[in-house]
């Protein structure tokens, strides 16, 4: 059984073929085992999340928009396909493995600056989206994302340097504040 502890992103460029391998440590100390190999050149992995109950990997995809889901016994599907509710480039991705939620960051660039950064919101049980939330403005980034037991988010914005707070209401799943922290 693998365990995200101390997990390690290893790309590998071979012969026409970019392989990457995540590399996680089943305990502290001990030899690393392969967790899964995704063989897509196109792909341009970014963000990277697990969920201990499915123990199942999402990884998402900058250049492919769309975020992947790695079963523990190798598989690989689409949790969610190219472009599906207006996902941009995929960032950062966090799991709270205690509403079976999965918390995303994308990003639309045209010409090389972000022009919509958004939150999209995803049941992990039927993969259907629960909300998104997209601010329209340039330069703006959204890069990492974290989530903490009351399901306040944390969200990286790194073109901006801000620190975004996005509040959300558990009971109804409902973003309805957000604060900026330079």
């Amino acid at each position: 059984m693998l365990h995200p502890f101390c997990c390690i992103l290893v790309i590998l460029p071979m012969k026409n073929l970019l392989f990457l391998l995540i590399i996680a440590q089943t305990q502290l100390f001990a030899q690393p085992e392969v967790a899964f190999m995704l063989n897509d050149r196109g792909l341009i992995p970014e963000g990277l999340t697990y969920n201990p109950l499915e123990k199942a990997f999402f990884i998402g995809s900058i250049n492919k928009h769309k975020i992947l889901k790695i079963f523990d016994d190798g598989r690989v599907v689409d949790f969610a396909s190219p472009r599906q509710d207006g996902l941009g480039e995929v960032l950062g991705l966090k799991v709270d493995s205690s509403n079976q939620h999965l918390w995303v960051c994308s990003n639309e660039i045209q010409d090389g600056v972000a022009v919509r950064s958004m939150i999209h919101q995803y049941s992990l049980e039927d993969y259907k989206l629960i909300q998104k939330f997209q601010l329209n403005e340039k330069g703006h980034l959204f890069n990492d994302i974290d989530v903490n037991d009351i399901a306040v988010l944390f969200v990286d914005e790194v073109r901006v340097g801000d620190e975004l707070v996005v509040f959300v209401d558990v009971d109804v799943d409902v973003i309805f504040g957000v604060a900026v922290f330079s």
